[in-house]
């Protein structure tokens, strides 16, 4: 039976598995088009194919591979509807769906990107878990809050090129300055607060693949420097790929700030979970 500690383990490793493998759809109009475009026939054989694919996923390869059969079931439900609050979480906070906009319009957005962050959630839940788990292997609390200036500078160094290496995907489309311009100061504020919610669910809540080893047990004051870091880190780097991509031409500088920060939760991703792949 499932502890609390080890569902909400599973829920953010979900969350940064759904967002992570889900990034360039979330961020592209194609897509966004294509919800209320398609008719509600072809969204439902979208939802019906989706849960095919989750349910043989956990089945043959998912986390619990011995699961019973209403088990399987019971997960891919559970991960359809992470699926459907994360999508319609970032939409908002995109400015992509709003209150009063029509029905059909939004369901058709939220249900075409679900489907995508579902599977991300499946597989982030089953492939990103720590290999130490369930050994209770834990890090020595003395040595993990000395201070050690190489191993600093190295995960910073690893923090850019993860968040750069994710968010070069998405720096040079027109998606980006055309989020920052529509995005009032309420969705920048919202997405740099899910920004931070992630890095802090990746790095100590998840039991992450190598969060542990790399962060270990750290005092609270310790882990709000260090999403304050990663964050840092994350905007420093959505400057510098807008800046290489020429995204900052032409535009007044209050729109690339808010270009930044619609770029930063592509790279807050990346310093945190990407670093952590890499690493």
């Amino acid at each position: 039976m499932r502890t609390i500690e080890d569902s909400t383990a599973e829920y953010a490793r979900g969350l940064a598995g759904g967002f992570l493998l889900s990034l360039p759809l979330l961020y592209t109009m194609e897509v966004w088009w294509q919800g209320f475009i398609l008719s509600p026939t072809h969204l439902l054989a979208f939802v019906g194919v989706t849960f095919v694919l989750l349910l043989g996923y956990n089945r043959f390869s998912g986390m619990r591979r011995d699961a019973s059969f209403i088990e399987v079931v019971i997960d891919s439900v559970e991960e359809l509807g992470l699926g459907i609050i994360l999508s319609t979480l970032i939409l908002f906070c995109l400015n992509k769906i709003w209150l009063g906009m029509p029905i059909e319009e939004a369901l058709g957005k939220i249900t075409i990107e679900a489907m995508t962050v579902a599977i991300g959630v499946s597989v982030g839940t089953a492939q990103l878990m720590s290999d130490d788990e369930d050994t209770g292997m834990e890090g020595d609390s003395d040595d993990n809050n000395s201070f050690d200036r190489r191993a600093f500078f190295e995960q910073i160094f690893v923090s850019f090129c993860g968040a750069t290496l994710v968010g070069s995907s998405i720096a040079p489309t027109e998606e980006v300055l055309e989020i920052a311009v529509s995005s009032s100061t309420l969705h920048l504020i919202s997405l740099m607060i899910l920004s931070l919610c992630v890095i802090a669910a990746v790095l100590y809540m998840s039991n992450f693949k190598g969060a542990d080893e790399i962060e270990g047990k750290k005092r609270l004051t310790n882990k709000l420097e260090t999403v304050s870091v990663v964050y840092a880190i994350s905007i420093g780097s959505a400057f510098v790929l807008l800046w290489m991509y020429g995204q900052m031409s032409g535009v007044s500088p209050a729109v690339v700030i808010s270009e930044a920060v619609v770029l930063a939760f592509v790279t807050s991703l990346g310093a945190s979970a990407g670093r952590l792949l890499i690493q």
